[in-house]
């Protein structure tokens, strides 16, 4: 009996080390994905005011 409550509890301090190393890998790729939009949204900004530019010379 003292066997299967120590497996069990070996198998649930295992899945507690993989839930932990899910939850901070879930940390990691949203705090990528919001540098990573934050990064997009800069460029679009970019890219919109290079568009005006390039209309404005066009139009000269």
């Amino acid at each position: 009996m003292d066997e299967v409550i120590n497996d069990m509890n070996g198998r649930l301090i295992n899945v507690e080390d993989q839930l932990r190393i899910v939850r901070v890998q879930t940390a990691k790729n949203y705090e990528f994905q919001t540098k990573m939009e934050g990064t997009l949204n800069e460029k679009v900004v970019e890219m919109e005011s290079d568009i005006k530019l390039l209309k404005k010379a066009v139009t000269s």
